[in-house]
């Protein structure tokens, strides 16, 4: 292979990499929760486990008003005294579901 193909096969190369770099980030920042997603626009957002930052990030973006906690009540986790004092300082309704572990 010549130089001058090697040199434009880089090139390509290098712009392919630079542009999914660019989409990975954008994601990135669009979605920095853990498995976020948009069910119902306005309406129902499901997640992953997100912290306190993550829920305010959320709050934000989308005016969250109902967070339901799948992991159920758990007053003896630290994660979950953080998610309550998050919800309560924020006007947001903190209903846990304990899921059935079989």
């Amino acid at each position: 292979m010549s130089r001058r193909k090697r040199i434009i096969l880089s090139g390509i190369v290098a712009a392919v990499v630079c542009a999914a770099v660019v989409g990975f980030l954008r994601w990135w920042r669009d979605y920095p929760v853990h498995h976020f997603a948009v069910v119902r626009e306005g309406v129902l957002y499901r997640s992953g486990q997100p912290d306190e930052g993550q829920l305010a990030l959320l709050l934000s973006r989308y005016h969250i008003r109902t967070v339901v906690n799948l992991r159920g009540q758990a007053p003896d986790k630290d994660w979950y005294r953080r998610e309550v004092a998050f919800c309560q300082g924020h006007g947001i309704e903190l209903v846990p579901v304990a899921m059935d572990e079989k």
